[in-house]
């Protein structure tokens, strides 16, 4: 059986969609592509970050088998080279863009201070040089730290954030700026120390070697 097609009138114009009818399929394929495009952002810095962790793990690894067959670490590099101590051992992806933008940098300091974190000793730095510019988006730097460390991009082994990130290996000796004196103020003595010194001043003022301008001085 044939099928049934309406017969048209002569001179009888296609039906179109109303102006009405197309705005209204504008606002839903808008709705559907806002309600998308976080779940896709979200995806897209998910892969990121876990490209990032292989890469830093794989580099932090070869530094440390380094440091533990030679006994010392290898000496600090330039951004985008790899450490000539390392040039074998190391991906190929040490130079090149990371996936959070930047380049890779791998940095051994004496002092204890790297980037401005302190203590760091030995680190792995993602900084930004020339157009390899780092994303400014701060989200990713925090989603590795929650990843990787503690969460928060002020402490532990993954500090930084927009423009410079770092990523700790050693951690070193914390440098601190010396005492404005050797003897400290009596309030950060001991009670101990500071009953000994205020009975060791009092028996000097009682004594001959005591001048009579000392007679009102009293200890701190």
């Amino acid at each position: 059986m044939r099928g049934f097609y309406p017969i048209k009138a002569p001179g009888e114009k296609p039906k179109a969609f109303t102006l009405v009818e197309v705005m209204v399929v504008v606002v839903i394929i808008g709705l559907l592509a806002a309600a998308g495009l976080p779940g896709y952002r979200h995806l897209t810095m998910r892969s990121k970050v876990t490209a990032l962790e292989n890469d830093l793990r794989q580099f932090s690894t070869a530094a440390q088998t380094y440091a533990l067959q030679q006994g010392h670490w290898p000496a600090d590099g330039d951004p985008q080279l790899a450490p000539p101590e390392l040039a074998s051992a190391l991906p190929n992806n040490f130079t090149l863009r990371t996936p959070i933008g930047g380049v890779y940098k791998w940095s051994y300091s004496t002092d204890g201070n790297i980037e401005g974190v302190n203590p760091a000793k030995a680190a792995i730095v993602i900084m930004t040089v020339g157009d390899n510019r780092m994303d400014d988006d701060l989200e990713m730097p925090e989603m590795i730290d929650k990843q990787m460390d503690d969460g928060d991009l002020g402490t532990g082994l993954i500090q930084g954030g927009v423009g410079a990130f770092v990523y700790v290996i050693e951690k070193g000796a914390r440098r601190t700026a010396p005492p404005s004196s050797t003897l400290p103020p009596m309030s950060r003595r001991s009670p101990r120390r500071r009953n000994a010194w205020r009975s060791a001043t009092r028996r000097w003022r009682r004594s001959s070697a005591c001048p009579a301008a000392c007679s009102g001085w009293t200890p701190r």
